[in-house]
């Protein structure tokens, strides 16, 4: 009789050895990838809205523009339209190291998951270039990353405009059609 050669010695055999493989992927992934510990690390950062946002519209004559300090709201008291959109730019901006902070943050809250809120970058050559077009299913605060990396912009950048709004993706009658920004910023993450 010999031992260990019975049937029951391969499926044995085969989960000690998935076993191994399965704990020893986990720490692969754990030493290999940075998962805790990441930081942002700011480089540009707006604390305050001030009168240099300005307001404007597509297709809409009511739109608003609400300046509070660290807040800035956009809004429209009509029902929201597909292509009616309003937002507030601004053009005195600074040129911006994209090799050092490639990342534009903002927080976003918008009052109907019916909007679309919309960031546009203008460019000196008359382009614009929408980096985020995106709506929400709640009225929470989200934070939007954007690599901006992704859109062909990158080392020293010196951008005409920013515009910081909405666009109506659905017609419905709300009570208001607003986004607010917060915390608009450019960075870059660091650790892992």
């Amino acid at each position: 009789m010999r031992f260990g050669r019975g049937p029951w010695v391969r499926p044995g055999f085969s989960i000690i050895l998935v076993a191994i493989v399965a704990v020893a992927y986990v720490a692969a992934i754990g030493i290999l990838v940075p998962h805790h510990g990441l930081a942002k690390q700011v480089g540009w950062s707006i604390p305050r809205f001030d009168g240099s946002w300005q307001l404007t519209e597509q297709n809409t004559s009511d739109a608003y523009l609400t300046r509070s300090g660290v807040a800035i709201t956009v809004g429209a008291s009509t029902p929201v339209v597909p292509g009616v959109s309003a937002g507030a730019f601004d053009s005195n901006l600074p040129t911006f190291n994209l090799t050092r902070y490639p990342f534009l943050s903002v927080d976003v809250s918008s009052s109907s998951v019916y909007l679309a809120v919309q960031i546009i970058l203008g460019e000196f050559a008359g382009e614009s270039t929408t980096i985020v077009l995106s709506t929400f299913a709640d009225a929470n605060v989200h934070t939007i990353y954007v690599n901006l990396g992704t859109f062909g912009f990158s080392g020293l950048m010196q951008f005409s405009s920013l515009t910081l709004g909405w666009r109506g993706v659905q017609s419905v009658v709300t009570p208001t059609a607003e986004v607010q920004f917060q915390n608009l910023s450019l960075l870059t993450f660091t650790g892992g």
